[in-house]
């Protein structure tokens, strides 16, 4: 129960540094999230935290690794979540900057398997340099 409660409280730190604009903040934050999460062996918790991900590559400027991501979240929960308001309002806003290539880039996401999918939510894979404005 731990891992659960601290991946939830570390992926909402994540969620509020990336809205305050803060990705350098949120890119810490994950890197703990991911492996609590990694460890709970729930993957529909390591998905949750995906999607934190998924909205710090898109306000680093990934669009393209943000849809991808969201995909791999897919993947892992083994059904998309339309009932989650992150998950809706990140498509949406991923929808009107990749336009067409949003779904190229979320079917690569979800046609990895469970192994890929896990991997491709690591926040050491986001940009190097997050900008912090």
């Amino acid at each position: 129960i731990h891992g659960h409660g601290s991946s939830f409280v570390l992926a909402s730190a994540a969620a509020l540094h990336a809205a305050d604009g803060d990705l350098a903040g949120a890119r810490t934050q994950l890197r703990r999230a991911y492996p609590s999460a990694v460890g709970t062996k729930d993957l529909p918790i390591l998905a949750a935290v995906g999607v934190v991900v998924a909205d710090v590559a898109a306000r680093a400027g990934e669009p393209a690794t943000a849809a991808e991501i969201l995909g791999a979240c897919e993947t892992l929960r083994g059904s998309a979540d339309a009932t989650s308001l992150d998950v809706a309002d990140l498509s949406a806003r991923l929808r009107g900057e990749l336009g067409a290539d949003f779904a190229c880039a979320y079917g690569r996401g979800r046609a990895m398997d469970r192994a890929a999918a896990v991997a491709r939510l690591d926040p050491d894979l986001l940009p190097t340099v997050l900008p912090t404005t």
